[in-house]
């Protein structure tokens, strides 16, 4: 039988640690790559709205003129010279060009490519590398053409390069805060309607209390109809899941009013009936005698003449949401 030394175990036992250690890392490094692959296909606004862009486009084309003109990098000095205004001037009408044609006409050209809905952050990067490199070209031509005198340097091209770079970084700023708006407009807009939907499921508890005070009757506010007057008592008509209720109270419509009174749904349309304008279905009559239809209700409710007013208007907004 063959016996292995002991400083070739200890060899095999330290390669076989490196494999795994290379193994282990191999796959702790995955997960991230993957990830960062990920995130570039991540959604990203590509706002195309003519008004803003061409607003945006004016902006970012004075601000990088007016900054070239006020710094005078690498040499340009329109002061001494026409030809470096011109540069800078006609720089301007390049990088609007080439702004208004990658936001508006390719669009139009392409509707696939750019939709909105299928943008990303990779999208987003190739466009900008595209535009960089046709201003930085472009720049570096016109410096030719004009004789700038940053074309003297050692590095021309990187310098073109570089002020290529200022009209793409002003751009791409003002974008990221419209997008940042858009996104407080969404969140302020979502967080809106989610409390105006939380709002609608809120209870509103109601109590009313019998005449000798024994009694007490509890209701949530948007289960109640109708409230008539019955002689001595109340009939309270509420609805409960899809039962409809009768309850008689011992108390006055009056005091019933009262306690009804921060509720503006709640409205007298009779001398002898409290309605829920929320459960309204359609007036009806003629000749001085008016009816309304509630929801749950098998009997026509009476409405005083100087209520009728009201009840058609209320019927006339409802047949305008149906329609």
């Amino acid at each position: 039988m063959l016996k292995v030394p002991s400083h070739s175990n200890q060899s095999i036992q330290k390669a076989g640690y490196l494999y795994n250690c290379v193994w282990i890392n191999e796959l702790s490094l995955q997960p991230k790559k993957c990830l960062m692959f990920e995130n570039l296909n991540q959604p990203y606004i590509f706002n195309n709205n003519f008004k803003h862009s061409l607003k945006t486009i004016m902006l970012v084309s004075m601000a990088y003129m007016l900054i070239v003109l006020y710094f005078q990098p690498f040499g340009i000095n329109f002061l001494n010279s026409a030809q470096d205004a011109y540069f800078v001037l006609g720089t301007g009408i390049i990088t609007a060009i080439t702004f208004f044609t990658n936001t508006q006409i390719l669009p139009g050209i392409f509707p696939k490519t750019f939709d909105n809905k299928k943008w990303t952050i990779k999208k987003e990067i190739i466009l900008n590398i595209c535009m960089f490199a046709f201003l930085s070209f472009s720049f570096g031509l016109l410096a030719y053409i004009f004789h700038i005198a940053l074309v003297d340097y050692a590095l021309p091209v990187f310098l073109t390069g570089a002020l290529a770079m200022l009209p793409i970084f002003l751009f791409n700023l003002s974008n990221y805060n419209n997008s940042l708006k858009l996104k407080m407009v969404h969140v302020y807009d979502t967080g809106k309607s989610w409390l105006s939907e939380e709002a609608k499921h809120v209870h509103h508890p109601v109590k009313f209390v019998s005449e000798n005070g024994k009694d007490t009757y509890k209701y949530d506010i948007e289960s109640l109809i109708l409230l008539r007057s019955s002689g001595n008592y109340v009939e309270v008509y509420s609805v409960e899941g899809n039962t409809y209720k009768k309850t008689l109270i011992r108390q006055t419509l009056s005091n019933i009013e009262t306690v009804l009174s921060a509720h503006t749904e709640f409205v007298r349309a009779h001398r002898c009936c409290i309605v829920n304008i929320k459960q309204f279905r359609k007036i009806s009559g003629s000749s001085g005698i008016y009816t309304v239809q509630l929801k749950g209700i098998d009997f026509d409710v009476p409405v005083s003449r100087n209520k009728v007013s009201e009840f058609r208007k209320l019927g006339l907004k409802q047949t305008i949401g149906q329609a």
